[in-house]
């Protein structure tokens, strides 16, 4: 309320700039860093692989337990001070900040294969951590996509018996430590198996999370599940990024 009543009084909490009405509590100059994601590949879940055709970093098979082929989406590249915009808005959102995030989406709705229209399953969090973020992440953007592609979600996933850390706190590990998680979830009791399901989170960094979740779907008898996250980082190179015909690195 009192970024609506007072922005004078406000800083960007990126950079410390003058926040800009049309994006509060942010600045113009990092409102204008959100860069939206090109396609992601289905292979590698990457950016810079030929739209037709193999992918061209099949060492970087991303999930290679599901079978393919499966959709993979993200709105934003999680990159410079669009990252950190995300990464606020994940940690302190707000009604200003929430509806330029979520805007209105005018990517057309797909074509599903299977035939049947999917369900949105957002990824399960501990109550305590959407205590302490004040919402659900993941969830948020699972209903957001819901209305713009008039999908139903489904809380078909709980966290399983020993989530261990899965969901807590993970941007303060490294990446070493977000590896070695081990992640857990389960059907929730009293859903139905959703026959297609769109696994629904708000980042996608190392994959884990989405990827157990997948999994959980899979063994209830899912037959086939694809991805859509808000964010996604790029961890290719930028000559990779721009040489898709790039060998392997030794």
């Amino acid at each position: 309320m009192l970024d609506l009543l007072f922005p004078f009084l406000l800083r960007c909490p990126v950079c410390e700039g003058a926040p800009a009405r049309e994006c509060l509590p942010w600045c113009e100059t990092c409102r204008s860093s959100l860069q939206r994601c090109p396609p992601l590949c289905p292979g590698c879940a990457g950016v810079g692989c030929p739209p037709v055709g193999p992918c061209s970093r099949p060492w970087r098979l991303f999930a290679p337990e599901l079978p393919r082929p499966f959709r993979i989406e993200a709105r934003y590249l999680l990159v410079g001070a669009g990252y950190r915009l995300l990464r606020d808005w994940k940690r302190r959102p707000g009604r200003s900040s929430s509806r330029f995030i979520l805007s209105p989406d005018p990517s057309p709705t797909a074509d599903w294969p299977l035939g049947e229209t999917p369900v949105l399953v957002p990824v399960p969090q501990h109550r305590a951590r959407s205590w302490r973020l004040g919402h659900h992440p993941a969830g948020a953007v699972a209903e957001w996509l819901g209305r713009q592609r008039g999908l139903a979600v489904v809380p078909a996933l709980e966290l399983g018996p020993q989530p261990g850390q899965a969901g807590t706190r993970q941007a303060r590990l490294n990446r070493e430590a977000r590896l070695s998680q081990r992640f857990s979830f389960r059907l929730a009791q009293g859903q139905p198996v959703p026959a297609h399901a769109v696994v629904v989170d708000d980042f996608l960094t190392t994959g884990l999370t989405a990827r157990a979740a997948a999994q959980a779907l899979r063994a209830a008898g899912t037959r086939r599940v694809d991805f859509y996250f808000l964010g996604f980082r790029p961890e290719l190179s930028r000559s990779e990024l721009t040489r898709p015909e790039a060998s392997r690195p030794g």
